[in-house]
């Protein structure tokens, strides 16, 4: 993640197989490419020993201004809350896949 990121990053391990990276202030646009870097260099990892057979990741994001009161456990939470709605749009683009259960921990 850290090279797909770049220097400015905090990277770090949110729990379970969570990750939260927090940058300098991004244009959604920004952050849209971030994402398909992140998800090239994980296709770089499938049939590689230890590596699940076809890895992935789900994204969500929030961005924080400094003229917003807004918490850093609501950001989570609005970044949580994408992330949801795209496994949710991936699972009905792709119903050969249905089996696959994304579920929110509550």
């Amino acid at each position: 993640m850290r090279k797909a990121t770049g220097k400015n990053a905090l990277c770090g391990r949110f729990g379970g197989d969570e990750f939260v990276v927090i940058l300098p202030e991004k244009k959604e646009e920004e952050l849209q490419q971030m994402i398909q870097n992140i998800s090239r260099r994980l296709s770089t990892l499938k049939g590689k020993p230890g590596m699940p057979k076809d890895p992935s990741a789900s994204f969500g994001w929030s961005i924080h201004t400094l003229s917003q009161n807004t918490s850093f456990e609501e950001h989570l939470k609005e970044a949580d809350d994408r992330m949801y709605k795209a496994k949710e749009a991936y699972r009905k683009s792709h119903p050969l896949e249905a089996g696959r259960v994304f579920t929110r921990e509550k």
